[in-house]
């Protein structure tokens, strides 16, 4: 289960994926009158982690074709879907930077930072780390490069602060990096792990899922 659910910058829409048949669909609803599209993404089978650009014109998708797992972006005017990535990696957790102009992620792709990659040599790396690509050039920089796994990468509104979750003390914990990575510190310290991490809206406060009392 990869559950999503994003809002668009103006709060009126949320974007959501859910199964319809063979193959997920992406729903965009009208928050106020309750209007509701359905959007069937041809040769995508399935549809995890919609995130809304911050400039509004955009969602971003994590799409799997039954083979591999790339990023996808849905124009939220022409209705077209273009790939950010195409390769034999496994992408996940995309996020924005908050300018809409490049995207946070984590994959397994190690140093092979060829958005279209098929050279199956190089697959795979055993953990994940952090990325990021611009949507003009698909330029990849690889931000982590360690032997424990980075994960939903969200970085705050005002482009100082990246919140992401690692397993570095052998659980999931929430850390933070000022300093694109350079150096980063733990703000939890939980047995039970903590999955699922987001920004609230003003950057006050981070919201996570965790285990509580047998239930998440």
């Amino acid at each position: 289960l990869k559950p999503g659910i994003t809002w668009s910058p103006d709060g009126t829409y949320i974007a959501f994926s859910a199964k319809s048949g063979k193959s997920d669909v992406l729903y965009i609803i009208n928050s106020n009158t309750y209007k509701k599209e359905k959007i069937r993404l041809d040769n995508i089978e399935g549809v995890f982690r919609p995130s809304w650009s911050p400039k509004g014109d955009k969602i971003a998708f994590i799409g799997n074709n039954g083979k591999s797992s790339d990023i996808y972006l849905f124009d939220i005017s022409s209705k077209q879907i273009s790939a950010i990535t195409n390769d034999w990696y496994s992408e996940d957790h995309v996020s924005w930077y908050p300018d809409g102009n490049k995207l946070l992620f984590v994959s397994d792709r190690g140093g092979n930072l060829n958005p279209n990659s098929n050279d199956s040599t190089q697959y795979f790396n055993n953990q994940l780390d952090v990325y990021s690509v611009s949507l003009e050039t698909k330029n990849i920089v690889q931000l982590t490069d360690t032997q424990y796994n980075e994960t939903y990468p969200v970085i705050s509104s005002d482009n100082q602060t990246i919140a992401y979750i690692s397993d570095e003390a052998g659980i999931n914990n929430i850390y933070l990096t000022y300093d694109n990575f350079n150096q980063s510190y733990p703000i939890t310290n939980v047995m039970t792990g903590i999955t699922q991490l987001s920004w609230n809206g003003d950057d006050t406060q981070l919201i996570f899922t965790g285990f509580f009392n047998r239930g998440y």
